[in-house]
């Protein structure tokens, strides 16, 4: 017979899992990703842990429609301690960045493309090719 917590437990997992990662998105596009994700990471083993009960519940003569539910915890588990491990294991450093978003870039010295030396000054009052604005400059690591 159908057992329909083992679709809702299934299901409620999934659901922390997913939420837990989509509210943790959000905050690495507004640049406030937390030092130490403590919250995030108690959601997410909430999350395993829904899971690990749904998928303890699996014996034999199980209904096909219980197989849903089981795919869904081992969907869920899997997400789970992967973000765990994902945020564990990256080193966010501790020290404050140097130029926040939208502000003016601190003046530096490089070579360009032709080994010449470049100031970022040097640029202070010319206008780009197509009209005031912005001015784009990139980084490459070496040459290919």
């Amino acid at each position: 017979m159908f057992n329909l917590t083992t679709l809702l437990w299934g299901l409620l997992a999934l659901a922390i899992v997913r939420g837990n990662r989509i509210w943790y998105a959000r905050k690495i596009r507004a640049l406030r990703v937390p030092r130490r994700p403590w919250a995030h990471q108690l959601l997410a083993g909430a999350g395993v842990a829904a899971a690990i009960f749904t998928l303890t519940r699996l014996r034999a003569g199980v209904h096909p429609l219980d197989v849903i539910g089981f795919l869904l915890a081992a969907a869920a588990a899997f997400a789970g301690i992967r973000f765990i491990f994902t945020t564990v294991s990256s080193h966010i450093p501790g020290r404050k960045i140097a130029v926040a978003p939208g502000q003016p870039a601190l003046d530096f010295t490089a070579l360009n493309g032709r080994g010449e030396s470049f100031t970022l000054s040097s640029l202070s009052g010319r206008a780009p090719a197509r009209g005031r604005g912005p001015i784009l400059i990139k980084f490459f690591r070496g040459h290919w």
